[in-house]
């Protein structure tokens, strides 16, 4: 199954966890909060996708979309590498 990204970026005490929830509620949707992945380049959403895989006890996702929420500026380095990614 192809893989597409959703990422949540937000402040803290802004209600994300709540919203985290009820999208990984989603039957598509594998994903738990905040990975802490910094990202540098695509690769890195491999990262994300072992964290999240581990997180539920699976080797690789069985949904269409891998979700990671980013409530601190510094994560994610190099915008420009989120570029293309579905």
């Amino acid at each position: 199954m192809p893989q597409s990204y959703l990422f949540l970026f937000a402040p803290m005490r802004s209600g994300s966890t709540l919203l985290t929830f009820l999208l990984c509620s989603h039957p598509e949707i594998l994903g738990y909060g905040e990975t802490h992945v910094v990202y540098h380049s695509p690769a890195d959403l491999d990262e994300l996708v072992a964290r999240v895989c581990r997180a539920h006890g699976k080797e690789r996702p069985e949904t269409r979309y891998v979700l990671d929420k980013q409530l601190h500026n510094g994560l994610l380095r190099q915008p420009d590498c989120l570029n293309g990614a579905d």
